[in-house]
């Protein structure tokens, strides 16, 4: 069976001599040498010429630990298996072949933005035009950002194992629906295929991912199969932590755990009890508890030299390492502490080339406390709040309470796997070899009498109920060890001191309001929308400025204009020839249009040429929000449309065109910067005949797309 790098190495080859056999028609050929190597983590299709080297990189599939499927070598990210629908018709494909088929084919209908020439043709025609370095470093972040970082990050061995069996689908249909029509696409994708389980997704996640889960996670929960709600989504008990595994196990799982892969957590005595303190998603833990350790490991990059050593304990603001443009890379964890364990070499892709970094591997420590989300392996989930919570009285001893859950929670949610996990650990009885713990069979259903008669065979109230002392007063209720894990710490989510503003290394805002849209819409209708409250809840609302300048863009193609902001011609800016990449150093990007100096405020940019945007009636739906589209920007017209015209564009403030820095020292332009670009170097080849005026105008509509 011939492998990934033998595929790559005999097709680019093929796709070479095809394109030499053109060429030299007209007395030119290209001189280029290919070659396919690899190391443990990747393949490396590289490309030399005589002016330009490039290497895409391509990550290879392999076994971690606990036998799942991964790649990746700074962060490994758990692999899926795929599916493509290719005129209609499905089909299964490999990491492998899914691989071959986005470079070697033409993958217009997938990816209709991709056009009908395949990336290896791409590739190729651009070393032919000294622009190979920048049609490799497209090919490189099209890969990433629709297969390799589309995959999820590997979490525990438990979640990894799920992502292994979770099917990402590749359907043209997919992308032209509306959010509603999605969820009814994933609802009855579902029933087709795996009709025993829920979609697994929020509504939200449903609208913008093909997924499904091909494995019943029910028989990888104790009663699961026979008890528990399969609209509750089971995924989250995946990543449970914690030092021990559950008493009260599957079949399916107990197999599992065999190759390491397995839910943590404590097994709790657990107490269902309604009380004012705990509801639904409040969960109470005795304080006792305070201060047990979870841990995560975390891998940081360093373009450059790290300053850690393996085994040091840091803490939050260490150094961790000075990148190349001597900005250091620091530890902002908020955890109890941090722990080096392994630093060593990585490669990632950047810029057509193949970047050296350092990576450090941290084992990063947290203690719990009020705000940790902890669940069962039945999904009943919430956030914890430490109080003392008293004692329960069992046949044989008085045992301190460790949980007290909502039993109307329980009710609501119809997990009842959980009662029947805290019953067991009384009658279940000890398994030889495996002390307290009691393996179940996946399918095994109990009903009321059976529950009964093993309680009483035990000499146990054959209701299942204890005598519990509370801080609350003394009830009776049912009581029993359930297993429970920690799934998110709070510390990632708090705030510092009066922070607004958070920026990342790329200048890009990472925090901003933590109002939600409930609370807005309630002060709005108390206050009114133009009160003050609001212009200053907005303020410190992410993202607010951006889109207001981009319906300003929209307003410029409907024929508004700003009368503060100047009309310049393309000569006002110098571009950034595609052939020099997308990386930049800063004296390149002089005159540009990401110059921090030019026109700050943004104006307009005067188009070579009127262009003309025509609506179809069917899609026309009157007035839209924020004045966009309005009528007195259309004319009536034959054919069923409405057209609008307008010669020139915005270009907006620097706040969208400022470039961001990577840790190369090198700058990278903005998405909206990248477009800009493009235009006024079509603008300039099109003075000289090079293209024509379609390719200008379909530059433009992609910036108001």
């Amino acid at each position: 069976m011939e492998t990934l790098p033998t595929f790559l190495k005999l097709t680019v080859d093929d796709y070479l001599r095809r394109l030499n056999s053109g060429l030299r028609g007209g007395g030119r050929s290209l001189e280029l040498s290919t070659g396919v190597r690899e190391d443990g983590l990747n393949y490396y299709l590289e490309f030399r010429a005589q002016d330009e080297n490039a290497s895409l990189v391509i990550p290879k599939l392999r076994k971690d630990q606990f036998g799942n499927l991964v790649i990746g070598d700074r962060n490994d990210r758990a692999m899926c298996p795929f599916m493509i629908v290719i005129n209609g018709q499905p089909q299964h494909v490999t990491y492998d072949g899914l691989v071959s088929i986005l470079l070697s084919c033409n993958i217009e209908e997938l990816f209709p933005e991709q056009g009908k020439r395949n990336f290896l043709d791409k590739i190729l025609f651009g070393f032919a035009r000294q622009r190979g370095r920048l049609a490799v470093n497209l090919c490189q972040r099209f890969l990433n950002l629709n297969l390799f970082n589309a995959l999820p990050l590997s979490g525990t061995p438990m979640q990894d194992w799920a992502m292994n069996h979770r099917l990402m689908i590749f359907d043209p249909i997919f992308g032209t629906l509306r959010p509603d029509e999605k969820l009814q696409y994933q609802q009855r994708k579902n029933e087709l295929l795996f009709p025993w389980s829920s979609i697994g997704l929020s509504d939200g996640a449903a609208a913008v991912k093909n997924y499904i889960l091909q494995a019943d996670l029910r028989k990888y929960t104790a009663f699961g199969t026979r008890h528990h709600n399969p609209m509750r989504n089971l995924y989250s008990t995946l990543g449970m932590k914690g030092e021990e595994p559950p008493w009260i196990v599957s079949r399916s799982a107990f197999e599992l755990e065999k190759r390491g892969v397995k839910r943590g957590g404590w097994n709790w005595m657990t107490v269902f009890l309604d009380l004012p303190d705990n509801f639904e998603d409040q969960i109470l833990v005795d304080k006792r508890h305070a201060g047990k350790k979870v841990s995560y490991r975390r891998s940081i990059t360093i373009h450059g030299e790290e300053t850690v050593l393996v085994g040091d304990h840091i803490l939050k603001g260490r150094i961790l390492g000075v990148n190349e443009d001597e900005s250091p890379v620091i530890f902002d964890i908020d955890c109890d502490h941090a722990e080096v364990v392994e630093c060593k070499d990585g490669v990632v892709p950047f810029d057509g080339k193949e970047q050296p970094v350092r990576i450090v591997v941290l084992e990063v420590v947290y203690s719990l406390k009020e705000g940790f989300k902890i669940t069962n392996q039945h999904g009943n989930k919430g956030i914890i709040r430490l109080m003392d919570l008293g004692t329960v009285h069992t046949a044989q001893d008085v045992v301190n309470i460790d949980v007290i859950v909502s039993a109307q929670s329980v009710q609501r949610r119809k997990n009842f796997g959980q009662i029947l996990e805290a019953l067991a650990t009384w009658t279940g009885g000890k398994d030889p070899g495996l002390g307290e713990r009691h393996v179940v069979d996946d399918k095994l259903e109990v009903t009321p009498d059976q529950a009964e008669a093993a309680l009483k065979a035990r000499g146990l109230n054959p209701d299942g109920c204890m005598d519990v002392e509370t801080p609350w007063g003394n009830f009776r209720t049912i009581c029993g060890y359930v297993h429970w894990g920690v799934t998110k710490t709070p510390e990632e989510q708090l705030w510092e001191g009066r922070d607004t503003w958070v920026d990342n290394q790329r200048g890009l805002r990472t925090r901003g309001n933590k109002v939600s849209t409930i609370e807005l819409k309630a002060l709005t209708t108390l206050f009114g929308p133009g009160s003050r409250v609001i212009e200053e809840i907005l303020s410190h609302q992410q993202g607010v400025g951006e889109v207001r300048e981009h319906l300003q863009i929209l307003n410029g193609i409907r024929g508004q204009y700003q009368e503060s902001l100047p009309t310049v011609t393309s000569d006002a800016f110098v571009y950034l020839p595609a052939g020099m990449g997308t990386f930049h150093d800063e004296q390149h990007l002089v005159g540009t249009i990401a110059d921090e100096e030019l026109y700050p405020k943004g104006c307009y940019l005067k188009l070579p040429f009127p262009l003309c945007v025509r609506v179809p009636l069917e899609r026309w739906k009157g007035q839209i929000a924020e004045g966009i589209a309005g009528r007195d920007a259309y004319e009536n017209a034959q054919g069923g449309v409405r057209t609008m015209e307008f010669d020139r564009i915005l270009i907006p403030s620097i706040a969208l065109r400022k470039p961001w820095r990577h840790p190369t020292g090198m700058f990278g332009l903005s998405e909206i910067s990248t477009l800009l670009n493009q235009i006024l170097e079509s603008i300039d080849r099109l003075k000289f005949g090079e293209i024509k005026e379609e390719q200008v105008s379909s530059l433009v509509t992609e910036l108001g797309a």
